[in-house]
């Protein structure tokens, strides 16, 4: 991949007169599509990126295959390569030389295999962990936010915007591992959209120490102001 895709590949600062100014490069359409198709957050915005090294981030690929979620992914391993795992339920079916052999009487075999390949990530407090799989219906994400709830990640789910992503002839044409027609087409039947109950801003674990940290240093102090306080709680704690 091309430091093209830097995390800040648009914007270019240059130094005039002691001050810094922002020019924006003259760019093609081709460019500037692939630059919509790729600006997100998490790859492009520097202050994001080093927020999320610092945190427990479970990043969950939705699409079809063929979509472009293998390009993101690439990205995203060479962002956070200081600590990432890609777990795929598509790795079960690759052989020791590196041959894909799907078969679909597997697929369920497949998809606890990833679980289990997730839950271990999370257990050893990989920092990013990434599942790649379609994640099409809200039954396919569900195992993986009780993961990351259980284990204290945030979830950011990650879909294409390419312009095919919902064009079946176009999926056939470009998925790595030939998923025929039919599956795609049903696929796409299949699909659930997402829509987020809340929107915020997550704090990581470091974080979070820091703030219980302040918020149990100032609760004391306020103790020592107010003594009477200190012995209404201790009576309100004896009479529980």
């Amino acid at each position: 991949m091309s430091d093209w895709f830097s995390p800040s590949f648009l914007m270019q600062n240059i130094s005039s007169n002691e001050k810094q100014q922002t020019q924006l490069r003259i760019i093609g359409i081709q460019q500037l599509d692939d630059f919509y198709t790729l600006s997100y957050p998490f790859l492009t915005c520097p202050e994001t990126i080093a927020h999320l090294r610092q945190t427990k981030v479970m990043f969950l690929m939705r699409g079809l295959p063929g979509s472009g979620k293998s390009t993101i992914v690439t990205i995203l391993k060479r962002i956070y390569s200081k600590s990432v795992v890609v777990c795929s339920a598509d790795n079960y079916f690759i052989d020791s030389q590196g041959n894909y052999n799907f078969n679909r009487d597997k697929i369920g075999e497949a998809h606890l295999r990833c679980q289990q390949q997730t839950e271990d990530a999370c257990k050893n407090n990989i920092l990013a962990v990434i599942v790649d799989n379609t994640n099409i219906r809200m039954d396919e994400c569900k195992p993986y936010f009780q993961k990351a709830s259980n284990y204290g990640y945030i979830v950011i789910i990650v879909e294409p915007r390419t312009n095919w992503k919902r064009d079946a002839n176009i999926l056939m044409n470009r998925n790595t591992h030939k998923v025929p027609m039919d599956i795609i087409e049903a696929r796409l039947r299949q699909y659930q959209p997402l829509i987020p109950f809340y929107f915020g801003l997550f704090l990581n674990h470091e974080q979070s120490n820091y703030v219980l940290q302040e918020a149990y240093d100032y609760f004391q102090q306020t103790l020592q102001i107010f003594p009477q306080l200190k012995k209404d709680l201790a009576q309100i704690s004896r009479d529980k």
